[in-house]
């Protein structure tokens, strides 16, 4: 993924509960090879020289219920909020920052728009 919406709204809930900015996770980050040319240069460097970069954007529809759009959403957190007993305080901040990342359609359902997926094929 070049950019996963929900994963925004993970950082700035967990900055909420934590007080703090939360630890950075290089092993669960979709996003680590998003920068522009990076993983590009990386197969040049490794011998590839016929690049072909296609960039598709899809929806995420989070369905109705809102606290199972906070559990979809934090889900790569939920042990942390587990130990830290600290559902009510996400759950706060989920309703203050979600409307940043996310729109509500007429069907009550929570929709994450700016979700790229970068194909990238090389020889």
């Amino acid at each position: 993924w070049d950019s996963y919406a929900p994963l925004f709204l993970v950082r700035d809930v967990l900055r909420d509960v934590l007080g703090s900015e939360p630890p950075s996770a290089p092993h669960v980050n979709p996003h680590a090879l998003a920068e522009e040319g990076r993983f590009e240069s990386m197969l040049e460097d490794a011998g590839f020289v016929d690049l072909q970069v296609v960039r598709s954007t899809y929806p995420f529809d989070f369905g109705d219920d809102e606290e199972s759009q906070l559990r979809l959403t934090m889900m790569l957190a939920i042990e942390e909020l587990d130990e830290m007993d600290a559902w009510d305080a996400a759950r706060d901040s989920f309703r203050i920052r979600a409307d940043r990342y996310s729109h509500i359609d007429g069907m009550g359902c929570r929709i994450f728009e700016e979700n790229t997926f970068k194909m990238t094929v090389a020889k």
